[in-house]
């Protein structure tokens, strides 16, 4: 490949990757459960600077906001996401942080596959892929998950689980053995963090899975 066709190659991931974000980084009010999966990242943030843990229940006197009860949902969810908004600096920075590194893994691995898969198509089969994951990372579901609902669990879920199919795939390409342990502890770890996200899309996408 040249070189302007690499650095082309580079600019239209780039952004296939940003393009769905944008708004999440010019806006800063969406949907109710956005802002409510803000104040849950923040809180377990704020504890983690004040505790050096994390909570087991979410306890608040303000009756507007909060909940008094065991957490179950989003368990290493809120855990992750509210230590790294502490080492950013605030939940929305690590809400978009995130979001961006999933995308950007997903990007990677997809763009691999469909190249893989076209490859007889021609020299125009890395072009022809980056289409076909554009289509996958922009679909409606995709693009209205966060901005319309704001689930943010859910949405991460999902993306995990892109990503735990994705390196199964990939792995079936690999000659190198070391390859495709990494990629099936990449989908291990992956996997776990799916059942720490979102139970209901553990549940559904790993039958599929």
């Amino acid at each position: 490949m040249s070189r302007k066709r690499k650095i082309l190659s580079y600019i239209t991931g780039a952004v296939i990757v940003f393009f769905p974000v944008i708004p999440l980084m010019i806006y800063k009010y969406f949907y109710i459960d956005y802002a409510n999966n803000l104040w849950v990242i923040q809180y377990f943030s704020r504890y983690f600077g004040i505790h050096h843990s994390f909570p087991y229940i979410i306890n608040s006197d303000n009756k507007l906001v909060g909940m008094t009860n065991p957490l179950y949902y989003g368990y290493l969810y809120y855990q992750i996401w509210g230590l790294i908004a502490f080492v950013v600096g605030g939940a929305r920075r690590a809400v978009i942080l995130c979001i961006i590194i999933m995308l950007t893994v997903i990007y990677i691995i997809y763009n691999q596959i469909f190249y893989r898969i076209l490859k007889a198509v021609g020299k125009n089969a890395d072009m022809y892929a980056k289409g076909i994951v554009a289509l996958m990372m922009w679909s409606t579901y995709s693009i209205s998950k966060m901005y319309d609902d704001g689930a943010r669990g859910e949405y991460s879920g999902v993306l995990l689980l892109y990503i735990v199919i994705g390196c199964w795939i990939l792995s079936l390409y690999q000659q190198r053995y070391v390859y495709r342990v990494a990629l099936w502890m990449t989908m291990s770890l992956c996997m776990l963090l799916l059942g720490g996200t979102h139970p209901i899309t553990t549940e559904i996408g790993g039958s599929v899975f």
